[in-house]
């Protein structure tokens, strides 16, 4: 029984260690092409107190660029979660700025792509990232969860307008689920 005890505190001790040093963040740039918003998600050992966290500003008005995170009902711009080495969550909500095809109707303004970028080497090192949308389901009416693996894509995923002549993004939100891989 000592010896199992021991081998015990032994395996245990340094993982507790480890589990207190993780800490990083990894920047998500969204940006319609015209302009962008930097978003910062990250783990650290002071990362549920908050105080790593920026709140983002109130949405701009209806057919201008936006970016943002949300925890819990609350919209950040920077948000760290706890090191520990479980899944964590968070949407992305975005929208993109109209154009105008420079005709006097306001029938033909139009709405660019959202592009999402992100350092593609150092997401694989930290952890996997998936994101998760509601697509369209093409087969039936209705709608059903796509999946995306960050971690496969080369540090870019575009969201296009629904069609060529549409004045709505294909979806405004998604889910980013991660989990640390331990490594910063």
């Amino acid at each position: 029984m000592k010896h199992v005890l021991i081998v015990l505190i032994i395996t245990v001790i340094p993982t507790l260690l480890f589990a207190q040093e993780l800490e990083f963040g990894i920047t998500f740039k969204f940006s319609d092409g015209q302009d962008f918003t930097d978003l910062t998600v990250g783990v650290s050992p002071n990362g549920s107190g908050g105080e790593l966290d920026q709140l983002a500003p109130p949405p701009p008005p209806d057919g201008a660029f936006y970016a943002r995170m949300n925890v819990n009902g609350i919209s950040y711009i920077t948000k760290y979660f706890d090191n520990n080495l479980s899944t964590k969550g968070l949407s992305f909500e975005f929208d993109s700025s109209f154009y105008s095809d420079y005709s006097n109707s306001l029938d033909n303004y139009n709405i660019r792509p959202v592009t999402m970028t992100w350092d593609h080497v150092a997401l694989n090192i930290l952890g996997t990232f998936t994101i998760k949308y509601l697509a369209p389901n093409e087969d039936e009416d209705g709608y059903i969860y796509e999946y995306v693996h960050l971690n496969d894509l080369d540090g870019i995923f575009t969201i296009f307008p629904a069609n060529s002549d549409s004045s709505i993004l294909e979806f405004t939100s998604f889910y980013l689920e991660f989990t640390p891989s331990g490594n910063n």
